[in-house]
């Protein structure tokens, strides 16, 4: 994969969000590293068939990156242009290169792995043109299930929580940090799709866990008491409420 390459897309299976920053960029990569970026992990599961071949063609890319990294390095090495100091920091380099690929395993409470792996996604949400000096911003675009654009009043609206049901469009970025001795690839968000959106509130009963019992408190139960109770249990138990 040479720098002169075609560019190369992917498309995640759905899965999991896991600490989504699509709808509005990340404020604490903002806070503390003064970078405006969208991101995003997506949990998947190498033993559903979808996440498995998406995690081979990863590890495919990634192997590709890393031989082009190699190369890019040991060229470097033999350049006649390359002397001293930074002939050194490339066979340095070279000699311990490592694998960067774009995820890693998840970790349950004990420290052990799940079985399951998180893919990192991220894109710039701003920055300064270098040309001409001036700021800018953009917005990731967002689409629905059915493929269709999320509105900017839906956006304002909705809220998208980790644990929402999502997928990603990444262009397949190359690379080798000699100083990190790293080489492989990263992905460049492009685009996201909510498939179902987990924004707290929103959240199901049975997401909870919790099942459907029958004869049982219903909210029609609630409005028709409400409507005619206003003795003193009443405004004792909300009084009690405002203290919490």
């Amino acid at each position: 994969m040479s720098e002169k390459a075609k560019k190369v897309y992917v498309t995640s299976p759905t899965g999991v969000a896991v600490y989504p920053h699509l709808l509005e960029m990340d404020s604490y990569q903002l806070k503390e590293h003064r970078k405006k970026e969208f991101n995003t992990g997506l949990l998947l599961n190498p033993e559903n068939e979808a996440d498995a071949a998406f995690i081979a063609q990863l590890d495919a890319l990634a192997a590709e990156a890393f031989e082009d990294a190699k190369a890019q390095l040991q060229a470097k090495i033999d350049s006649p242009d390359t002397k001293g100091k930074d002939k050194a920091s490339a066979k340095q380099a070279l000699a311990g290169l490592e694998l960067h690929i774009p995820y890693k395993p998840e970790y349950d409470d004990e420290g052990d792995e799940t079985g399951k792996v998180i893919v990192h996604t991220k894109c710039m949400a701003g920055g300064t043109d270098k040309k001409t000096g001036k700021d800018w911003t953009k917005t990731l675009p967002i689409f629905d299930a059915n493929g269709q654009p999320v509105t900017t009043q839906d956006r304002t609206e909705m809220k998208l929580w980790g644990g929402s049901q999502i997928a990603f469009s990444a262009e397949v970025f190359p690379f080798v940090a000699e100083g990190l001795k790293l080489g492989g690839i990263s992905l460049r968000l492009q685009a996201a799709q909510v498939i179902e959106a987990n924004g707290g509130g929103n959240r199901s009963a049975d997401s909870f866990g919790f099942g459907v019992v029958e004869g049982g408190f219903t909210t029609n139960n609630f409005t028709n008491a409400a409507s005619g109770d206003t003795g003193s249990d009443a405004e004792e138990e909300a009084a009690v409420d405002d203290d919490f």
